[in-house]
């Protein structure tokens, strides 16, 4: 990620070290830089979800929606309802998992 570094002098120059690793103050061509927040805030931009053509964004959003609700039909065709986990200690079943955690403080 590149950060914005201003001298003395009043020289500007874009360092890039790794995020979260800019150090406040560094030395460049002989020269001590300090981080300017200000600038790399006031650089900073956002992009907008879709490709800015709303009308094809909300096609192709209820397009996505269409596929995906069909293929949890196709899953469930094929394999099934899905299997639920439930709470048990050592292979007996138990009414909750506050049960299994008070099972196992006993043995602990």
């Amino acid at each position: 990620m590149f950060y914005v570094y201003v001298s003395r002098s009043g020289k500007r120059v874009e360092l890039q070290f790794p995020i979260g690793k800019a150090p406040n103050e560094t030395k460049h061509d002989n020269d001590v830089y300090f981080r300017d927040t200000m600038a790399e805030i006031a650089s900073q931009q956002f992009i907008l979800k879709g490709g800015g053509w709303p009308s094809q964004d909300t096609r192709r959003k209820q397009q996505m929606t269409r596929n995906n609700v069909e293929a949890g039909n196709r899953t469930q065709k094929t394999w099934g309802k899905p299997k639920k986990c439930l709470p048990n200690h050592k292979g007996k079943l138990t009414d909750s998992w506050e049960d299994v955690k008070k099972l196992v403080k006993k043995e602990g």
